[in-house]
């Protein structure tokens, strides 16, 4: 399936959903090709991140019948970067997830014509945190998954070697847990502290 930038009002049927935020879909004519998308300007928990299930099992809920999508953007991966609907963007899935607390606004990606803000992905955020909805039912929890995945590349990162080769056990092999219990301590320090 190719879709571009642009393209709108693109009917599809949801075939899985892969996380919070990404779905495979499946065009709605007569023998659809599948595609994956990314919901737009929202980032919902990691894998194996803590309320990661929980967020993906709420898109489960949302995302299925008939939808429509925006496409806002094609990433470097190939996916469709989109707002997903029933009947309007006003009303997506992207914001039902930032409203119910599953997913959080992604501003750092949403510097296009279509607009989170125009969305009221920001205030859901607020509001969703406010009232303690979904991750912010936790108010020790505060890790954004853009800042998840940071960690996980640096302990990634810190596994290898020059030549490019993950250690296995030796003296260091405590360090790396050790650097994450530290990094996120750091990070929620940091929340606290503003």
């Amino acid at each position: 399936m190719s879709v571009n930038p642009g393209d709108r009002r693109f009917a599809v049927l949801v075939t899985y959903v892969i996380d919070g935020d990404s779905l495979r879909v499946r065009e709605r004519r007569r023998n659809g090709r599948e595609m994956e998308v990314r919901l737009f300007a929202i980032d919902a928990p990691e894998l194996g991140q803590r309320y990661s299930a929980r967020a993906r099992n709420y898109l489960v809920r949302l995302a299925q019948g008939r939808l429509f999508l925006d496409v806002v953007d094609v990433d470097q991966y190939g996916r469709a970067i989109a707002v997903a609907y029933r009947r309007s963007p006003q009303d997506s899935i992207n914001l039902a997830m930032v409203r119910a607390g599953w997913a959080r606004y992604y501003p750092q990606y949403d510097q296009t014509n279509y607009g989170g803000q125009r969305l009221g992905l920001e205030f859901a955020e607020d509001r969703a945190a406010s009232e303690g909805r979904g991750i912010w039912q936790d108010p020790d929890y505060n890790l954004a998954p853009w800042e998840y995945r940071r960690i996980q590349r640096d302990i990634d990162a810190r596994r290898r070697r020059p030549g490019g080769r993950a250690r296995r056990g030796g003296a260091g092999c405590w360090l790396v847990p050790l650097l994450l219990v530290a990094t996120m301590l750091a990070v929620l320090a940091l929340g606290w502290i503003f």
